[in-house]
């Protein structure tokens, strides 16, 4: 039997544990509060998801080791460098003092790779076929082939994504954009649009070129929204290789 090792990308857990623990005026001073338990909850998730992986992938891999915590650059990436309104459109969501205090923790915990969001590793580690990644971001899960594991709670459960439709997901996103990270993609093109502009013009690098063109916009354009959404541009021997065309 394969044996593969869990990895977790596990921005989220440290929202999910500091939820609803925001410093407003007659609740409580965040900076007071205690950090042990929320350290407890943490490594609790992390837990609970390692045992409901064993279980769903009982007899089809066997898991070896803990799991691999994946954390996001709080200094940010690469993207900021190409695209410095990337995500600039969650400027002004505020964050607790709680989060931040239990993000300090769990980076000098666990680590972190500079340069580049927990995605991107996950990305790269699912990649390798030695791990299966555990996510609630849809891009994770949908941009690279193999066996993992949703842990969105409505949607907790394996996801198996084949290479045509990781190479397809990737390419549909180009089109489109990804309003939450402020990737903009094709202005006014939805999903719906974009999958009838791939289907008349290809799926494949030339048919997104030709989508961008069809709505007066340049080869340029096309290749700053691919790099924006492409998981698969960093290693841990090359670092971030912006995506360019074979």
């Amino acid at each position: 039997m394969k044996k593969k090792r869990i990895a977790i990308d596990a921005d989220f857990i440290i929202f999910q544990c500091t939820e609803g623990k925001e410093h407003t005026q007659g609740t409580f001073d965040n900076e007071k509060v205690k950090l042990k338990p929320f350290k407890e909850k943490f490594r609790a998730i992390v837990r609970d998801i390692e045992e409901e992986v064993a279980v769903e992938f009982l007899g089809v891999y066997k898991i070896k080791g803990k799991a691999k915590i994946l954390l996001s650059d709080p200094a940010g990436n690469f993207r900021y460098d190409i695209f410095p309104n990337y995500k600039a459109n969650r400027k002004g969501s505020t964050r607790s003092e709680l989060f931040y205090r239990l993000r300090k923790w769990a980076l000098k915990e666990y680590g972190y790779t500079p340069n580049i969001e927990a995605d991107d590793e996950a990305g790269y580690l699912a990649g390798t076929g030695k791990y299966i990644v555990c996510s609630m971001d849809k891009d994770v899960l949908k941009s690279t082939a193999g066996d993992h594991f949703d842990v969105y709670h409505s949607r907790r459960g394996r996801v198996t994504t084949s290479e045509l439709e990781a190479r397809n997901f990737t390419l549909l996103q180009t089109v489109m954009g990804d309003p939450t990270d402020g990737i903009i993609g094709i202005p006014r093109v939805g999903e719906r649009t974009a999958i009838k502009l791939l289907d008349e013009h290809g799926w494949n690098w030339k048919g997104v070129l030709l989508s961008y063109k069809a709505k007066g916009l340049t080869d340029a354009d096309a290749l700053l929204n691919r790099r924006l959404v492409d998981l698969h541009q960093w290693s841990p021997k090359k670092g971030v290789k912006l995506w360019v065309r074979k």
